[in-house]
C-alpha cells in the first residue's frame, strides 16, 4: 500500500518565543490533508487482513477485476507543538477521517462507513530547524470519537531559539476483524432492499390484473388480503432502519410503497363497493379449492425465490413465509365472514371458517408434499413452517405428526442437495465452491441433526476434496506455480483441521515444504535478475517477500547461498546510499540524521565482508560528536528537572557510543560527558540530603509527639541512606548524639510494651520483672521522667479486665515500699474513674497488708491518722479506710 498526500496548508509558525518569555503556548501548528490507498495485497502478513477481505467482496459484487478495486481514505492531519516547561515540549497528532472515495459503493449504496479504517500504525518525527531531533513510533493505535486518532508525548530541547515542525511517515490504517460481518451484514439490507422493490412490482401488477366480477369476490379478497400482509412485512423490513431510509433521501422505495398503498385501496375500495351491490353471493369453488389458493397466494414468493435473482432469493424466501399474527388472522376472519353472510352459508360462517382453517393446514401439507416430489426442498420447508404457524396461531396446538414427517423429508432433501452440489463442485474443479457446500452442509447438518444423524457423507466428501487439493498441488509444483500449489496445501490442511482427520497429514506436510521453498526461491532468482537489471527496487521486493517466507517458516525454508550474495549486495548498496546521504545531511548541519546515516552504514560494515570505505570512520566522528554533545545537553536539561535516571540513561548510552566507536579524543565531547556526569553526581548528593535532612526533620517531629521507638526507627533510616551513599559527605554525627539522648526513652516505652504483654498474658513475675527494669531507667536518665509519664500503669490498669489480675498480685508486695506502690496503682484507678464497686475487693485487700504491715513497723501510729495520710480524706478510698481501721 502507498501513502498520496495532498498539502494542503502549510505549517504555521504561531509564536515566537522571546528572551522574556512567551505569550502563548502552541509553538507550532501545521494542517494538511493526506490520503491512503486500499488496494489488494499478496503477502503473507497482509493475505488475510480485513482490509484485502473488502477488496475481494468489493470485486465480486461489482464484478470488478480484483487488482483494479481500489479506495482511498481520505484524512486531515492536525500537527502542534506546544511548550509546557522550560526547554520542554509536547508534540501532538490528531489523524481526523474525513471520507473514502473511488470503489466505495454496492448496488449505488455508499458503505464507506464501514470502509473507515479502525487502527493505525505511524512514526512522528520532530524536527529544529530542519533537523531531526526525536522521534516516536505508534503501533495500534484506535480510531476515537468522531473518526479521530489522536496521539501526543512530551520531549526536551536545549534550543531556546527553536523551530519546529512534524514530520508524519511509515503510515498504515487497517481494520479489525468485526467490520467483515459489518460488512456483509450491509451488503445483505441493500440486496433486499432492491428485492423489496422487485416484490412491490410483482404485487402491483397482480393487483392490477384483477377480475372484478361477482363470481370472484373470494378471489379479490384473498389476493387483497395477501397484499395487504406483503405490503406490511416490506414495511417491517430491517433494512429500513439499518440502512437509514428516509422520505427524502430515498424517493424511489417510498414512491414505490405509496403506489402500491394506493393500488391496495383502490382495489379494496372496488372489493366493497362489488360487495355492497350483490345480493347474493355463490361460492363458484369449494372451500377446499379456496384454501388452496389462499396457500398458493402465500407461498408466491417462496416460489419466486427459485426463480429469481441471487441476491433477491434470501428476501423473496422470508416474506414468502407467513407468521399468521392475531391482526392478520382477525382480518381474514373478518372478510370471509362478511362474504359468507351473503351467501348460503350466511347462518353458519363460524363453521364455515372452522372447516377452511382446517382445509388451509391441509392445502399446505398437500403443497409441501409436491414441492417434494419436484425435489424443491426448501421451498417445501418453508411451506412446512408457514403450517406450522398458522397451526399454531389458529389451534394453540402442537403439530400433527405428518407436518414432522414432511420436514424431516426437506431436511434429507436440501442435505443431499447440498451433497450434490459438492460432487458437482468437484466434478468442475471448482474447489473452493465445494468448501462453501461443505461447509453450509455442515452448519445444515448439525442444526437438524436431531433427523440428519450421520455425518459420514460430508467427511467422505471432504477426504475427496483434500485428495483433489493434494493432487492438484503436486501438479502445479510441477508447473512452478508454487504460489497456487502453496494455497492448495495450505486449503487442505484447513479441510484436514475441520473435519479432525489427519491421516493425509505427512503428505500435505510434503508439498507446503516443497511449493514453499519453490516458491523461496522462484523469487530469489526473480531479485537476482532484477539487481542485474539495475532494478533496486523489484530485487528489494522480491527479497523481502522471501524474507517474508523464510521467517514464517523457518524450520520448512532452505536457505542458499544464493540469498546471501544478494543479500550482500543490496547490503553493500545500501551502505554506499547511507555513507551518500550522510555525507549530504553533514553538509548541512543535519549531524542527527548524518550520524544515524553513518552508524548504519558503520553496523552493516561490521556485519558484512565487503570493501570498505576509509574515510567512514572520520564521517562518523564528524557527525556523531556534535549529536552526542547535544544529547549531554539533553541530558543536562534531565538533571535540572531532576530526572536523574532519564540523564544517567543519556549518559551511559553516549558513554558506551564513545568507547564504541572510538571517540575518546573528541574534546568536546570528553568536555560534554564530564561535565554531565559531575552535574549529575551532584544532583543526586544534593537530593540525598534533602531526604536525609527531611528524615531529621520527621525525627524531630516523632520525639515531640512521644514516639520514641518510631523515632529510632526513622534514625536507623538515616544510617541506610548515608551508608547507601557514603560519597556524598552526610553529617552523621548528630545522628549520633540523637541516639545517645533518646534510645533510653524508646527502651523505656518497648519495656512498657512488655509489661501491658505480661498483664495481658497474667505473667505477673514477668511484669515485676519488666516494671523494676522500667524504674531502673527512669531514676537514671532525665529524659525519661521529662519526656514520658513515669509510671505507665495508666495504660497497664485502666481496662477493667486487668482488676482480677491486680488483686491476686497484691500478695506479692511483701514489703513497704510495695504496699506504697501497689496504693500508686489504686491511684491510677482513681484517675481514670474506674468503678468504686470494681475496686472494693482491691481496696479491702490492700489496707489488710498495710494495715498489718503499719501494726509491726509503727505500733505506736495512729490508725485514723494513717488512712487520713494515705486517702487524704477522698471518698474512694472508703473501702481502703474501713478496712484499715477495723484490721487494726
Amino acid at each position: 500500500m502507498r501513502i498520496l498526500k495532498i498539502f494542503l496548508l502549510s505549517g504555521i509558525l504561531l509564536v515566537l518565543l522571546s528572551n522574556a518569555g512567551y505569550s502563548s503556548k502552541i509553538t507550532f501548528e501545521l494542517i494538511e490533508n493526506d490520503s491512503y490507498l486500499f488496494e489488494y495485497s499478496n503477502s503473507y502478513a497482509e493475505r488475510n487482513s480485513t482490509s484485502n477481505f473488502f477488496i475481494k467482496e468489493l470485486a465480486r459484487y461489482n464484478l470488478s477485476g480484483l487488482y483494479s478495486t481500489k479506495y482511498t481514505f481520505h484524512y486531515s492531519l492536525r500537527e502542534s507543538i506546544k511548550k509546557i516547561d522550560e526547554h520542554t515540549f509536547t508534540a501532538e497528532a490528531v489523524i481526523t477521517g474525513q471520507k473514502c472515495t473511488g470503489d466505495i459503493f454496492y448496488k449505488d449504496f455508499d458503505i464507506s462507513d464501514i470502509l473507515f479504517p479502525d487502527k493505525m500504525n505511524f512514526t512522528l518525527y520532530v524536527n529544529d530547524h530542519g533537523n531531526y531531533i526525536v522521534n516516536r513510533e505508534f503501533k495500534n493505535i484506535m480510531k476515537g470519537p468522531n473518526n479521530e486518532f489522536r496521539i501526543s508525548f512530551e520531549f526536551e530541547t536545549f534550543n531556546n531559539q527553536s523551530e519546529f515542525n512534524l514530520v508524519l511517515d511509515a503510515v498504515k490504517f487497517y481494520s479489525v476483524d468485526e467490520d467483515r460481518q459489518k460488512f456483509q451484514e450491509r451488503i445483505s439490507y441493500i440486496d433486499d432492499y432492491y428485492a423489496s422493490l422487485a416484490a412491490i412490482d410483482f404485487s402491483k401488477n397482480k393487483l392490477g390484473s384483477m377480475d372484478y366480477t361477482p363470481s370472484n369476490i373470494p378471489g379479490i379478497l384473498l389476493r387483497l388480503h395477501e397484499s395487504k400482509r406483503i405490503y406490511n412485512a416490506i414495511y417491517r423490513s430491517e433494512f429500513l432502519h439499518k440502512l437509514n431510509f428516509d422520505a427524502k433521501k430515498d424517493e424511489q422505495f417510498f414512491r414505490d410503497m405509496n403506489a402500491f398503498q394506493k393500488k391496495i385501496e383502490q382495489v379494496e375500495f372496488n372489493y366493497v363497493k362489488l360487495v355492497k351491490t350483490s345480493e347474493y353471493i355463490k361460492f363458484s369453488e369449494s372451500l377446499t379449492r379456496l384454501a388452496e389458493d389462499h396457500v398458493n397466494l402465500i407461498c408466491e414468493f417462496v416460489e419466486l425465490s427459485n426463480n429469481t435473482k441471487h441476491a433477491y432469493q434470501p428476501y423473496f424466501y422470508k416474506l414468502g413465509k407467513s407468521n399468521y399474527s392475531y391482526p392478520e388472522l382477525y382480518d381474514l376472519h373478518k372478510s370471509i365472514s362478511s362474504v359468507l353472510l351473503k351467501s348460503k352459508y350466511c347462518n353458519d360462517s363460524d363453521i364455515v371458517f372452522d372447516r377452511f382453517k382446517s382445509e388451509i393446514y391441509k392445502a399446505y401439507l398437500v403443497k409441501a408434499e409436491k414441492q417434494i416430489e419436484m425435489e424443491n426442498f426448501n421451498i417445501a420447508k418453508a411451506i412446512i413452517e408457514s403450517a406450522r404457524e398458522f397451526y399454531k396461531s389458529t389451534l394453540g396446538k402442537q403439530t400433527p405428526v405428518e407436518s414432522n414427517i414432511l420436514m424431516s423429508k426437506a431436511n434429507y432433501g436440501i442435505y443431499n442437495s447440498y451433497l450434490h452440489l459438492i460432487d458437482r463442485a468437484i466434478d468442475i474443479g471448482n474447489y473452493s465452491l465445494a468448501e462453501n457446500y461443505i461447509e453450509k452442509a455442515k452448519n445444515f447438518q448439525e442444526i437438524n441433526r436431531s433427523t440428519i444423524i450421520s455425518k459420514r457423507q460430508i467427511q467422505n466428501a471432504s477426504e475427496e476434496l483434500v485428495n483433489l487439493y493434494i493432487n492438484k498441488g503436486f501438479r502445479q509444483i510441477e508447473t512452478e506455480e508454487f504460489e497456487e500449489a502453496v494455497y492448495c496445501f495450505e486449503q487442505a490442511q484447513a479441510v484436514c483441521s475441520s473435519i479432525g482427520v489427519f491421516n493425509q497429514d505427512y503428505i500435505i506436510k510434503h508439498g507446503l515444504i516443497q511449493s514453499r521453498n519453490g516458491l523461496y526461491l522462484m523469487l530469489i532468482e526473480k531479485a537476482h535478475e532484477a539487481l542485474a537489471e539495475e532494478n533496486k527496487e523489484v530485487a528489494q521486493s522480491c527479497m523481502a517477500k522471501a524474507s517474508d517466507i523464510a521467517s514464517y517458516y523457518p524450520t520448512q525454508i532452505h536457505q542458499v547461498e544464493k540469498l546471501d550474495e544478494l543479500s550482500g549486495e543490496l547490503a553493500y548498496q545500501k551502505y554506499l546510499n547511507d555513507i551518500s546521504d550522510g555525507r549530504k545531511l553533514l553538509a548541512t548541519g543535519n549531524y542527527t540524521m548524518a550520524y544515524q546515516k553513518f552508524l548504519n552504514a558503520l553496523i552493516l560494515e561490521g556485519s558484512s565482508d565487503f570493501a570498505i570505505y576509509d574515510p567512514l570512520v572520520d564521517l562518523f566522528a564528524r557527525a556523531a560528536t556534535p549529536y552526542l554533545v547535544d544529547q549531554c545537553k539533553l541530558g543536562e536539561l534531565k538533571v535540572k528537572k531532576n530526572q536523574l535516571d532519564e540523564a544517567r540513561a543519556i549518559y551511559d548510552h553516549c558513554f558506551q557510543l564513545q568507547s564504541d566507536y572510538g571517540l575518546f579524543f573528541e574534546k568536546d565531547l570528553m568536555a560534554s560527558l564530564t561535565i554531565l556526569n559531575n552535574d549529575i553526581f551532584t544532583r543526586k548528593c544534593e537530593n540525598i540530603n534533602q531526604e536525609y535532612d527531611g528524615l531529621l526533620n520527621q525525627f524531630a517531629n516523632v520525639v515531640e509527639s512521644g514516639d520514641f521507638i518510631t523515632a529510632m526507627n526513622i534514625l536507623d533510616q538515616t544510617n541506610e541512606v548515608a551508608r547507601d551513599n557514603y560519597y556524598c559527605d552526610l553529617d552523621k554525627s548528630i545522628v549520633v548524639s540523637y541516639r545517645e539522648m533518646y534510645e533510653p526513652a524508646a527502651t523505656y516505652q518497648e519495656l512498657a510494651g512488655e509489661a501491658q504483654k505480661a498483664l495481658q498474658e497474667q505473667d505477673q513475675k514477668h511484669f515485676n520483672e519488666v516494671y523494676e527494669k522500667m524504674e531502673e531507667l527512669s531514676s537514671r536518665y532525665e529524659v525519661i521522667r521529662k519526656r514520658i509519664e513515669p509510671m505507665p500503669l495508666h495504660y497497664l490498669f485502666s481496662a477493667k479486665k486487668n482488676l482480677a489480675l491486680l488483686e491476686s498480685s497484691i500478695n506479692n508486695y511483701q514489703h513497704e515500699e510495695d504496699y506504697a506502690t501497689a496504693f500508686r496503682i489504686l491511684n491510677v484507678l482513681e484517675a481514670n474513674n474506674t468503678s468504686l464497686k470494681d475496686t472494693k475487693p482491691i481496696q479491702e485487700k490492700l489496707a489488710q497488708r498495710l494495715a498489718c504491715a503499719d501494726k509491726v513497723n509503727h505500733s505506736d501510729s495512729n490508725p485514723k491518722v494513717n488512712v487520713e495520710k494515705y486517702t487524704g480524706g477522698k471518698t474512694f478510698y472508703k473501702y481502703f479506710k474501713k478496712e484499715y481501721i477495723k484490721e487494726w
